[in-house]
């Protein structure tokens, strides 16, 4: 493949607490503030660019040991998104885990914060917002997230599928 349909692998994880059949009420999320380089902060999940021959599995599971020093079990690993962006060439395609069950106790690098998942942070990723939510209800997401040169989000050119509809892997 060449031009525009090349992407990137990326890995990104987001602890919760509670079962995958939660009511929003019982459960959080940990996210992490991330800081940018026009000085503003956001809140993000855990994420690394897969590494040579690692699968996006294997990818989750390195990310937590080390942006979190936990371990997880890949059993305890949900995968909910698959999550595409063209700012540049090539895009970035992110993998997207909930992991609910660990060993050990979450400690960031940077500063972590825990959030019920009915009141995430305003400061949270523009696109997190567009995609998150829906993922807490199950829905198994698949999202093409289009920029222009200037870093815009392109509004018509957002697609969004079913995975029911689509060949992606969950």
């Amino acid at each position: 493949m060449t031009g525009r349909n090349i992407t990137i692998d990326y890995v990104l994880t987001l602890p919760i607490t509670g079962e995958f059949n939660f009511p929003l009420k019982e459960s959080q999320i940990l996210l992490e503030l991330v800081h940018k380089k026009n000085n503003s902060s956001i809140y993000a999940g855990f994420s690394d660019k897969l590494e040579r021959y690692e699968t996006p599995e294997q990818a989750a599971v390195r990310v937590l040991g080390n942006q979190l020093s936990i371990t997880v079990d890949k059993e305890y690993m949900h995968k909910c998104a698959e999550l595409t962006f063209h700012k540049r060439t090539p895009g970035k395609k992110f993998h997207v885990y909930f992991v609910n069950k660990w060993e050990g106790v979450p400690v960031g690098k940077n500063i972590s914060q825990w959030f019920d998942l009915n009141t995430l942070p305003s400061n949270l990723t523009r696109t997190d917002k567009l995609w998150l939510s829906r993922a807490f209800t199950g829905e198994k997401v698949i999202e093409t997230f289009n920029y222009d040169v200037n870093s815009n989000m392109l509004p018509n050119m957002l697609t969004s599928y079913n995975s029911s509809n689509s060949n992606h892997y969950f």
